[in-house]
């Protein structure tokens, strides 16, 4: 493997391999994959996970921690205080992702800022974070499952979702449940329970009557042990507010994450 931008480091000097000294196993030494070569894998998934959700670094700073200020969206000192508890909560899943965590909300009540924020902090920790509003995922898995020219083959961009390090899913409720679709969301919610794998998920829909929004059975996986000690799952409540009146970013912020996903 000749010395490229990618590859070149001071271990292996760009060849990809690294000396192991003479040891009992090997009394003459060995060649070992240098952890370079890892880490240029990485990249690249990086690279084209961002590039199937339409995301990129300059979308996510619009949506970050620091721009996200509970002042703006609560008028009441309470409701002030139970938003900073839920963004500090949102700061610490994006720290370490741990089980499911869940908004909900009513429209404007900032639940999508923090979503992005999250993606946002774990995609410069270096993590691999697809993101993506929920009709917008399955637009994007039919337009590859009817082969459309230009789209990445059905297979390989499902399971880049499934798999994700992390999965972020905005506005679950939104989507047009028609069969395929239901059946996709169903499999990628639930390949990720039973690996266990983080994700977070935020609706404006009433998880406890739902009317028909949400498929049941990802509404069973998404409630499992819901705010018990040892649950899977985490559920949030934010309250009405007017964040989007009153500070505008939230909405700015889904209008260039929606232009940057047409550009893909």
């Amino acid at each position: 493997m000749p010395p490229n931008a990618d590859s070149a480091c001071e271990l292996c000097g760009g060849s990809g391999f690294v000396q192991v000294p003479p040891n009992e196993r090997y009394p003459n030494g060995a060649a070992a994959i240098c952890a370079c070569r890892e880490r240029i894998a990485r990249r690249r998934k990086l690279l084209e996970i961002m590039t199937l959700s339409g995301l990129d670094e300059e979308t996510f700073r619009r949506w970050t921690f620091d721009t996200f200020d509970p002042d703006i969206a609560q008028a009441d000192a309470q409701g002030r205080a139970h938003l900073a508890q839920v963004k500090a909560l949102c700061q610490e899943f994006a720290r370490s992702p741990q089980g499911w965590l869940v908004l909900c909300g009513p429209y404007g009540c900032g639940k999508s800022h923090l979503a992005y924020a999250v993606a946002g902090a774990y995609l410069r920790a270096r993590h691999g974070v697809y993101v993506s509003t929920v009709p917008d995922l399955l637009d994007a898995l039919r337009r590859s499952f009817d082969g459309k020219k230009g789209e990445e083959p059905f297979e390989r961009r499902f399971d880049l979702v499934r798999s994700a390090e992390l999965l972020v899913l905005d506005d679950l409720g939104a989507q047009n449940d028609t069969p395929w679709a239901a059946e996709k969301l169903y499999q990628i919610i639930d390949h990720r329970y039973r690996r266990r794998l983080p994700l977070l998920v935020t609706t404006n829909a009433n998880l406890y009557a739902p009317q028909g929004r949400i498929e049941p059975r990802v509404l069973s996986r998404i409630l499992d042990g819901a705010n018990l000690a040892d649950g899977f799952s985490r559920v949030v409540l934010l309250g009405a507010g007017d964040y989007r009146r009153r500070g505008g970013s939230q909405e700015r912020g889904r209008a260039g994450a929606r232009r940057s996903q047409e550009a893909t």
